[in-house]
């Protein structure tokens, strides 16, 4: 009997059989038994109901993520007088339920300190498996993507990069609690370096792109930009580029200034805002003086009304 209770507490399972059958005839079992036993939950909860403690690390780890729904299923599935007889302290002995009419939520109870393993998953456990799960969704990202679209960290807007790496996830069909495994691929230069440094890979997703929009867009960030933002007109580029048509002139303007817009304060970062500025940025230029005497408040209208104004 001992030496059952031994075994069971190492992990080598061993049920006593009723109808006379000895310890030994058990053993001799086990030991002719070529495959090792897969444990049910049942089994299990049978072991910890009988030794109180089970020393394996492998098992102590299984019952204690699912502990409730195993005494639940305890309670529910093996005889009365067993439960009585060798459950635990911690576990009220139960009389045989008459069947009611309505089936009764089971309802669950600790196991014994002895049996419990407290066990919390780490945030680094939980990107290792992000990791392990989704490497292969990961790396069709990092094929889609190219070097215009990753982030540095130098002139450039992480949030407007950001949004085209969920883009690329999407396509990758990367769900978003594999997007840690896949942010290097969003990075290069200063940003990809600051990410290793950091080992924002231990991290979670929202907790790294917080950390890189801190270190690299700080509030002065945002200053300088809206400093560009306003200095910008459609004469500069023309007077800065004078080999080039007035339109690729426009063309070149507008492209930056929608970079800009997302390096800005997020209440300019709005297609109204955007219109009223390249409005103002084309003042005093005689080839867009009848698009914007006029202008709709609409962006893509405006637009094409101006490059229109430019050819004709």
């Amino acid at each position: 009997m001992l030496l059952g209770k031994f075994l069971l507490t190492r992990g080598v399972f061993i049920r006593y059989h009723k109808g006379g059958c000895t310890t030994a005839h058990c053993l001799s079992e086990i030991i002719a038994t070529e495959e090792e036993h897969k444990w049910s939950d049942k089994d299990l909860l049978y072991a910890v109901s009988t030794v109180k403690t089970i020393d394996t690390i492998r098992l102590r780890r299984r019952l204690n993520a699912t502990q409730d729904a195993l005494i639940a299923d305890l309670l529910a599935d093996l005889p009365t007088a067993r439960l009585t007889a060798d459950l635990p302290a911690s576990l009220p002995a139960t009389s045989a339920p008459k069947a009611p009419a309505t089936p009764a939520p089971a309802t669950s109870a600790p196991l014994s300190p002895a049996a419990t393993i407290h066990y919390k998953p780490t945030e680094q456990h939980d990107q290792q498996l992000s990791h392990r799960d989704y490497g292969k969704e990961a790396a069709t990202v990092a094929k889609l993507y190219n070097d215009d679209q990753k982030y540095t960290g130098v002139d450039d807007s992480f949030d407007f990069k950001l949004s085209i790496f969920v883009d690329i996830c999407k396509r990758a069909s990367l769900p978003p609690k594999g997007y840690i495994t896949a942010f290097p691929s969003m990075l290069k230069g200063l940003a990809e370096g600051h990410y290793y440094t950091c080992s924002l890979c231990n991290c979670t997703f929202e907790t790294a792109c917080g950390n890189i929009r801190l270190f690299f867009e700080g509030p002065e960030f945002n200053r300088k930009n809206l400093v560009q933002w306003n200095t910008i007109t459609l004469q500069t580029y023309i007077d800065n580029n004078p080999g080039k048509p007035i339109l690729q002139c426009f063309r070149m303007m507008l492209d930056r200034l929608l970079i800009l817009q997302h390096g800005i304060d997020r209440e300019f970062r709005t297609p109204r805002i955007l219109a009223n500025k390249i409005v103002t940025a084309c003042q005093g230029v005689p080839a867009t003086r009848i698009a914007i005497s006029d202008p709709t408040e609409e962006l893509t209208p405006l637009v094409s009304k101006i490059q229109s104004s430019i050819v004709a």
